[in-house]
């Protein structure tokens, strides 16, 4: 009972997980790469002398009904997920309930997001799916950025308590949201199409108040990011084994997408190169060496915070004026 105090309802909690990923998600880009070698396959039959032409035949024939059968099965799983995606917006105001003063704002991820994300790699992929719809669909009371800013509590509360798979799984699920992130804050116009106009922006209870602007979730994701490399340098210098490898463990899943911003990267790096001078233990060792060889190849293209804020009206403005001021004129002597 005191679950459904919270903004969570038995509608989504049921929806959540009675859902899989072939439920909710078209891997199109994945269907198409083997349908385009499968392509290649026939076209390369022509040039294989090895092969009679019977068995060239036959061969082709294996192919084409290959590609036939995958068309089939895309075209019957982007139906399926259409019609999941339908029921889903039909109940879409019985998902969400309000959050009053006493109500807890984390339930969803404490009971249905942190949970499933642990127990494999496809479950972790499923829950990133699964806010992306909640956010797509437009869900009331649905906050994707109160989810996106959770992450950091996340990686603080579990990383002590969890094996090495479990956290690469939740390395994978971050890794998936600070590339949404990355996305929206590379292209203003991306962000506000995908979020800004979406009920997912607002970051109060129910709703309330304004949409988060370009400008202001420029700045909340690199407090987010700032929260995560915290929570992450607390953890690799606790000096404690199963914290250390587990922060090492979704640090590296993270690399292509964390930390991003040069003051960020840096005490991090600083913490993992102590790991690469000083931890006895080997394994550990090994792993930090490997983690922090990521970091000196994404050294260059590290963005500063000014870099990082440059699309921002307020940065565009000082760019504007610092163009328009009269410069200094040289006095020959």
């Amino acid at each position: 009972r005191a679950l459904w105090r919270s903004q969570l309802t038995p509608h989504l909690y049921t929806l959540f997980w009675s859902l899989s990923l072939y439920d909710i998600h078209v891997p199109r880009a994945q269907y198409d790469a083997h349908v385009k070698k499968l392509h290649a396959d026939v076209r390369a039959l022509a040039d294989n002398r090895e092969l009679t032409d019977a068995k060239r035949t036959r061969e082709r024939e294996r192919l084409t009904r290959h590609i036939e059968e995958l068309g089939a099965d895309l075209a019957a799983q982007q139906a399926h997920v259409d019609d999941v995606h339908e029921r889903v917006r039909a109940a879409r105001h019985r998902l969400c309930a309000p959050l009053g003063k006493h109500k807890k704002q984390h339930a969803l991820l404490q009971h249905c997001l942190l949970p499933r994300m642990l127990a494999s790699e496809l479950d972790a992929l499923y829950c990133y799916r699964f806010v992306m719809l909640l956010h797509a669909l437009d869900v009331p009371r649905f906050s994707t950025l109160r989810v996106i800013a959770d992450v950091p509590l996340v990686l603080s509360n579990v990383v002590h308590c969890v094996t090495s798979a479990e956290a690469a799984r939740f390395g994978r699920f971050a890794a998936h949201v600070f590339r949404t992130v990355h996305e929206w804050h590379a292209e203003p116009r991306d962000y506000v199409a995908q979020c800004q106009r979406r009920l997912g922006s607002y970051t109060k209870a129910n709703n309330d108040g304004a949409r988060l602007s370009y400008d202001d979730f420029v700045r909340a994701s690199l407090q987010w990011r700032r929260n995560f490399a915290m929570a992450a340098k607390h953890c690799l210098r606790s000096g404690e084994y199963t914290q250390t490898r587990n922060a090492l463990v979704v640090l590296s899943k993270m690399a292509a997408v964390f930390p991003r911003v040069d003051k960020i990267a840096k005490p991090i790096a600083d913490a993992v190169k102590v790991l690469v001078d000083t931890e006895e233990r080997t394994d550990l060792k090994v792993m930090a060496t490997s983690y922090y060889t990521m970091l000196q190849q994404a050294k260059s293209n590290l963005l500063t915070e000014a870099e990082y804020s440059a699309n921002t009206t307020e940065a565009k403005r000082k760019a504007v004026a610092a163009a328009a001021a009269p410069q200094p004129v040289a006095v020959a002597v």
